[in-house]
């Protein structure tokens, strides 16, 4: 076959195998995986391979992929004899021409023999250092109240490294500034704060001060992206978000600011990348999100416009894109996904097409990875992670893992 034959402007195949074969031995047994198989699948074809468990499915799939080399035969895709080109080659086919989606999602068999980790009692948070070296996780539980530290190996595999650090009473919330110097800790039952400088080299943590007393029923907390803010908000009537300045770690003797919500539960935050905007979750009976814009000295105004009355019900927690172009909110009470495009110059959000998208029951947190690619939701029902692909903020389910247990974190390492 010459290259004209299969150019675009005639009806040869996209995918053309010819008399395909891959053998191999095991002991002294010829294991005829491919036996002489011809295919032909033509541009915009849809095609499926059928058969039974070890007829040949995958190793046909495999050599049509570039993943391995036929014994003989040839597989000529896009005027290419895959057969013949080198493997920089094949890689280069691999990343811009052929997608794959493996069987077994291609994990590596490590996370399944030591995961999961045993962590302190009634672990409620984690955060990752923006190193990718270490972990914390905040543990409430009775005769806990302190915060755990992971080593992260290379392969992410964790090892923690004891003692582990004390902290106030009932810690539920973690935050870390941008450049992973200082971690925050909200204790839901003093209702103050923890902060601790952090180690570069160990992770190790030492106390900045005493715990800061904040007089509020903390919900939940985030830190600007220039780590010069502190947003906490908190159960009322109605709702309050409290902002505190922050420097070298330490809290302002008193709130910049206190702004109240649309509600008297105002249960997640999520702050743009830029710093220009925060968006609020109004999970109660107002069913909104409030959407403020930051001022230079961190205070709080609402645009005009807000509070946002979404359709879902009871929306738990929000997270924007890493470029700030989209908002994604966990409503808990009807169990999806709404997504909204953030207008530019106002933050306000306007729902995209097709949006929300169904998830499994009680969607309660949410966590991207650093490139956008993917959205992850942890359902509190079934007890599982589901990954959403994410193309311009339309969500595309790929894929659940069960894991069986309450989930009450989740963070995402590159």
């Amino acid at each position: 076959m010459s290259s004209s034959d299969i150019s675009p402007q005639n009806s040869a195949p996209a995918i053309h195998a010819k008399q395909l074969c891959r053998h191999y031995r095991m002991g002294e047994t010829l294991i005829r995986a491919v036996d002489g198989v011809t295919l032909k699948v033509k541009t915009g074809e849809f095609v499926a391979l059928l058969g039974s468990s070890g007829s040949g499915k995958s190793s046909v799939l495999n050599l049509i992929a570039g993943l391995d080399r036929p014994t003989s035969g040839s597989v000529i895709v896009q005027e290419h004899d895959l057969a013949q080109l080198s493997r920089e080659e094949l890689a280069r086919y691999r990343l811009r021409t052929v997608g794959m989606v493996f069987q077994s999602f291609n994990l590596i068999d490590v996370y399944k023999r030591q995961s999961p980790y045993t962590v302190g009692d009634g672990v409620r948070a984690v955060v990752l250092h923006p190193s990718g070296k270490f972990l914390y996780a905040a543990n409430p539980g009775q005769d806990e109240n302190d915060v755990s530290l992971f080593m992260i190996d290379s392969n992410g595999t964790l090892n923690e490294v004891f003692p582990r650090t004390p902290v106030g009473t009932g810690p539920q919330l973690l935050a870390m500034d941008p450049a992973g110097a200082y971690l925050y800790v909200a204790n839901a039952l003093s209702d103050t704060i923890s902060v601790f400088s952090i180690d570069s080299s160990s992770g190790a943590l030492t106390p900045v001060g005493l715990p800061f007393g904040t007089g509020l029923a903390l919900s939940s907390m985030q830190l600007s992206p220039s780590g010069n803010f502190l947003y906490i908000s908190a159960a009322g009537q109605p709702g309050v978000i409290a902002v505190f300045s922050v420097t070298a770690g330490v809290l302002s003797s008193s709130a910049v600011s206190l702004t109240f919500t649309a509600d008297s539960s105002p249960t997640g935050m999520a702050i743009d990348p830029t710093g220009t905007y925060l968006y609020a979750a109004n999970g109660g009976i107002a069913n909104s999100i409030s959407i403020y814009t930051i001022g230079s000295s961190g205070a709080l105004t609402q645009v005009q416009g807000s509070p946002l009355a979404d359709a879902s019900q009871h929306p738990v927690a929000l997270i924007t894109d890493p470029k700030g172009q989209f908002l994604y909110v966990a409503n808990q009470g009807s169990g999806n996904i709404s997504t909204y495009s953030i207008t530019a110059g106002t933050g306000f959000p306007a729902a995209i097409q097709d949006s929300p998208f169904g998830s499994e029951a009680e969607p309660s947190f949410l966590a991207m990875d650093p490139n956008g690619k993917y959205l992850y939701v942890v359902n509190q029902t079934s007890g599982g992670v589901q990954a959403f692909g994410n193309s311009s903020g339309s969500l595309n389910a790929i894929a659940t893992y069960p894991l069986g247990n309450s989930i009450t974190s989740i963070a995402v390492l590159q």
